[in-house]
C-alpha cells in the first residue's frame, strides 16, 4: 500500500513488490492451467436455430446434415478437441438443450 506522496517512498515500495514477486515465481513453481470442454446437445428438442453455432469463438459446433425428430438440422460437435467449455453455446441457447462439461488440464 502506497503511504504519503513523497515519489522516494513509492519508489521502494514499488522495488520491494517487484522483488518480491520475481524471488515468489523463482522459488515456486508455475502451474498453468488449459480448459477442455465438451457439450452434448439434446438432439430430441434441437430446433437447429444456429445460435450457438455463430456464439461459438472456436468454431465446434456445426449443425447436421441429418434431421431430428422433428425435422430440425441439430447442432454437433465438429471439432470437438477444440472445445474450451466456455458456455457461450449453452447460455444462447434458446430452448437448453446445450450442457457444457469442463475439464481443468495442469501443465508444468
Amino acid at each position: 500500500m502506497f503511504i504519503g506522496n513523497n515519489d522516494e517512498n513509492h519508489r521502494d515500495e514499488l522495488q520491494f513488490f517487484s522483488k518480491f514477486v520475481i524471488s515468489y515465481h523463482e522459488q515456486n513453481r508455475i502451474v498453468m492451467a488449459k480448459m477442455v470442454g465438451a457439450i452434448e446437445v439434446d438432439i430430441d428438442t434441437c430446433k437447429g436455430c444456429s445460435l450457438c453455432v455463430e456464439a461459438c469463438p472456436t468454431n465446434v459446433i456445426e449443425l447436421a446434415g441429418e434431421v431430428n425428430g422433428k425435422g430440425y438440422n441439430y447442432a454437433f460437435m465438429a471439432n470437438p478437441d477444440a472445445c474450451n467449455g466456455c458456455t457461450n453455446c449453452a447460455v444462447v441457447c434458446p430452448d437448453s438443450c446445450i450442457s457444457v462439461y469442463r475439464k481443468r488440464l495442469e501443465l508444468v
